[in-house]
């Protein structure tokens, strides 16, 4: 083989690896996407029933009929959405500062994170995830090392592929 159908070769290779990892990329990049549209969907629903609750449970809504209530919850659920609230916030109530201890406080953080790690449990917080689970934090951790491999592999093959055309050279 030539020192031309190397370089062909490895170009190929390297468009190959490039439009695989695009479309790797662009694909990991959907999949927020579809689970976003679906929290969407499925808030909204939350939402909705949490807000019939609310008004069903008012003693001054005995006297709406079905359509009535349907109508205001259709309403309220839309005003709602928009403004961002959540079925979260239906239902919130503010607690005392003074009936929390640092104690309580901490107490909470190790029931929350169960047997894992304070550190591993904070990156698990902030990436918006609940609980010990550390699938997704693993899962990630995964992906960013086959990334830097794969970056690596590229940085290896353009190197020895510009050795080999120096020294035919």
């Amino acid at each position: 083989m030539d020192s031309y159908e190397a370089t062909l070769l490895s170009a190929r290779l390297r468009k190959g690896v490039l439009w695989f990892a695009g479309l790797s990329l662009v694909l990991l990049m959907m999949i927020p996407l579809s689970i976003f549209a679906q929290a969407d969907i499925t808030a909204q629903g939350d939402i909705s029933v949490a807000i019939r609750n609310a008004i069903m449970s008012d003693p001054r809504a005995q006297n709406l009929s079905l359509e009535e209530v349907a109508a205001l919850t259709y309403a309220l659920t839309e005003k709602a959405v928009a403004q961002g609230i959540t079925q979260h916030d239906l239902y919130w109530r503010p607690m005392l500062a003074h009936t929390v201890s640092a104690a309580d406080e901490a107490a909470a953080v190790r029931n929350y994170c169960g047997s894992v790690p304070e550190p591993l449990c904070s990156f698990n917080k902030y990436l918006g995830l609940s609980g010990s689970d550390m699938t997704v934090p693993i899962a990630l951790a995964v992906l960013v090392v086959l990334i830097l491999a794969l970056a690596a592999g590229f940085f290896e093959l353009q190197h020895r592929n510009r050795l080999r055309v120096e020294a035919q050279a």
